[in-house]
């Protein structure tokens, strides 16, 4: 498939048939049963093009791609990626690009958004996002036939890592407030309400502890 690795980090589908990668600022995608690889975003202009303009091209058609999504009801398979703009959802059959949500180190009314998982046997998608100017986080859902997106829910929890079932009807977070150590949380149906699953230190219930908050400083 490669013969180097270099620079190439490959991301596989669940069936680890289907694969993405960025190689020269260019994504392709590839399958096991087809030796082609296709390119589906990334900017032509010659490297040589050292203007301004052309710099901001490169550097918004420069994808990464983050995780493949399965076919839903009435949607192909899709790739979730990233560039400086957001969070991307790309048919590769198509190209067609989807903005799931803006994200810009630039711009920080935008919240930083990353990927959790796949919902409703590729339906949606379940995203976990946290704002640059206060000590807010949630979790958003994006629905990939409407394309409507929804505020599943959003506190000052902190969310860490997240697994989704091979179907997407529940996921397993672990996280809770920012100031106890982390639990295990499941969601199911809306994904609305956690369950909680552990208690990991019960003797911190009757504890006070200090608050936890996000600092203005001048850098």
């Amino acid at each position: 498939l490669f013969r180097s690795l270099k620079n190439i980090r490959p991301v596989w589908d669940r069936d680890g048939r289907r694969f993405a990668y960025t190689r020269d600022d260019q994504l392709f995608v590839g399958s096991l049963a087809d030796t082609g690889r296709v390119r589906i975003a990334g900017d032509t202009t010659p490297r040589s093009d050292t203007t301004a303009a052309a710099r901001s091209r490169r550097a918004r058609e420069r994808f990464t791609p983050v995780s493949w999504v399965p076919a839903g009801a009435s949607q192909g398979p899709a790739l979730v990626a990233t560039n400086p703009d957001g969070v991307w959802l790309i048919d590769p059959a198509s190209r067609q690009r989807t903005l799931v949500v803006a994200s810009s180190d630039s711009v920080p009314s935008t919240p930083r958004v990353r990927f959790a998982g796949a919902l409703n046997q590729g339906a949606a998608l379940l995203l976990v996002m946290e704002s640059r100017t206060s000590w807010n986080r949630g979790l958003l859902r994006f629905d990939r036939a409407t394309g409507r997106l929804d505020t599943l829910s959003q506190d000052t929890r902190l969310v860490g890592s997240i697994t989704t079932s091979d179907d997407g009807s529940t996921a397993i977070i672990a996280g809770g407030p920012g100031n106890r150590p982390a639990d295990l949380w499941a969601l199911h149906g809306d994904f609305r309400a956690w369950q909680r699953l552990t208690e990991a230190n019960p003797q911190l219930a009757q504890r006070a502890l200090g608050a936890t908050e996000l600092l203005s400083y001048l850098d």
